[in-house]
This record gives C-alpha cells, structure tokens and sequence, in this order.
C-alpha cells in the first residue's frame, strides 16, 4: 500500500519543524511528509499532488489556513486536515469548521495531545482506506463473475424480473456474498451497504439470499457476528463493551440482547461458563 501524503503548514519555522517532528515519531512508518513554511507554497502542492492529511496554522501572511480550508472543501473533501492553533481561539476555530469539517490542537499542548490528534487522524484515514479497498475487492469480485457467466446470466443477477429457476450460478453468487459476509463480520452490515457492493437494490438482495441461502440474510449476519462474539469471548480479554462496538452493534445492550436471544445466556455468562469448563469445574 503506498505511503500518506502529510502537509505541515505554519510560518514559524520552528513550530513547522516540531509539529513535523511530532508526525514522524507517530506515524512515520506509514507517511511521506513535506514541512512548508507558506500558506501560498501548501495551496500549490494541494493543487499539484493528492494530501491525505493537513496540519496548518490559521493565521500566516498572503495566504492563511482559511484560505487552505476553502481550497480543500471544494477540491479535497476526503482530505484530514488538524488545525493548527497558538491558544484556543474559539472563534477561529467555528470558523473552520464552517467551511469543513477539522478538528484542532494547540501548538503548546503537550507532546502526548498532539501526538494523540495525529493518531486519531490516522484511524479516520486508515478506516477511509479500507473501505475503498472493501468496495474495489467487491467489484473484482463482480467482474470475476461477470467472466464466469454469459451475458444473459449477469442479466440475471442484476434483475429480478429476469430470474428464471435456481441454477448454480445463483448459487455461486449467493456463496461469494456469504463469503464477503463472514471477512466483513466486524463492521456495521445491513442489506442496504451489502446492496450496495453488489449493485443489487436491498429488498431484491434479501429475497434472493432466502431463496438462495436457504435464511433471511439478517439471521445470516448476525450468525457470523455471535460465531465471531463467541471467539473474541473465550479467545481474548476485551470487555463485552469492547466487543460489541467492534461487531458494529449500536450499544452494549443492543448485543447482549442478542446474544441471549440467541444462546440463552448473557454474554458474560458465556465468558464464565466457558472459563469453568475449561478449569474441569
């Protein structure tokens, strides 16, 4: 996977320099960074090269981090952009955000904060990079089937109207949506963002899978989310809290419910049933 592209921006060569410093000991590993000390140098090479994340201060001659802001909200919507700030200027700062979304640090906070900020930047890109290689791994999935069948059969999958008797290559279809299911099981699946990598409406997505599967698809997932529940419970420490937001589920209670609707017992319960099993008790 090629590397993040990391802007620093502020007039100050030796805040410039520290906040890069900073970067690199966080995420180093994972970015090429630039350190510039102009706002009108940083607007040129947001216009020349693809940034993923952009540290900048608000306030610098000729062109200001306002100015930057702008230019990203028109041109770089996906960018990540830390607002870098001399004291906490509220005022400033909502004006930020009125032009896109960014989050702040003070530049005399400790090194630990802004480290932090940096990091929780990086998550949100890292995150943003997954998705879309979920979604590119799908649609060659997709062009992979397209290979295997004939024109009238992609016909088929794609509209209902044209579904004959089931055949195996309905079958097969259904098999590498089980399969994108059970990789996918820890994020927030529905029938409409399995649609949606599949190009399938949800409502028709849903039918053919209980034709097909043989089960609704909403038992399915939520089958591999307890199968994966199930594990993360006997195989790790994590907090039930901790589990529940991996597997997507809205809140701790949400899951439980779940759990016990489906195996009669709560999931601490589980936890502990199996720690006396495993000790012969």
């Amino acid at each position: 996977m090629s590397k993040w592209k990391v802007l620093v921006v502020d007039d100050e060569m030796e805040i410039a320099e520290y906040i890069g410093s900073l970067v690199e000991e966080t995420i180093g590993q994972d970015a090429e960074i630039e350190v510039l000390y102009s706002g009108t140098r940083a607007k040129k090479r947001l216009e020349e090269e693809k940034v993923d994340l952009l540290l900048t201060d608000l306030v610098m001659p000729v062109t200001d981090g306002f100015q930057l802001l702008e230019y990203a909200a028109e041109n770089c919507p996906e960018m990540e952009v830390i607002l870098l700030t001399a004291y906490e200027e509220f005022e400033y700062i909502y004006r930020a955000n009125k032009i896109r979304p960014c989050s702040y640090v003070v530049k005399a906070e400790k090194e630990s904060v802004i480290c932090r900020k940096i990091e929780e930047a990086a998550n949100r890109i890292r995150d943003s990079r997954s998705r879309r290689d979920t979604v590119e791994h799908a649609r060659k999935q997709i062009e992979e089937v397209k290979q295997i069948f004939s024109e009238e059969k992609v016909k088929q999958m794609i509209t209902y109207e044209e579904y004959g008797e089931s055949d195996q290559s309905e079958r097969q279809m259904i098999e590498i949506i089980k399969n994108y299911i059970r990789e996918h099981r820890k994020e927030d699946l529905t029938a409409a963002s399995i649609a949606e990598v599949f190009h399938y409406s949800p409502a028709y997505l849903s039918k053919i899978f209980r034709i097909y599967g043989k089960e609704k698809l909403s038992v399915y997932i939520m089958r591999q989310k307890l199968s994966e529940a199930k594990r993360m419970l006997v195989e790790t420490d994590q907090t039930v809290q901790s589990i529940a937001g991996s597997l997507g589920y809205q809140s701790p209670q949400a899951f439980a419910r779940a759990f016990r609707r489906e195996l009669g017992v709560t999931p601490q319960e589980y936890r502990r049933d199996y720690g006396r099993r495993k000790e012969g008790l």
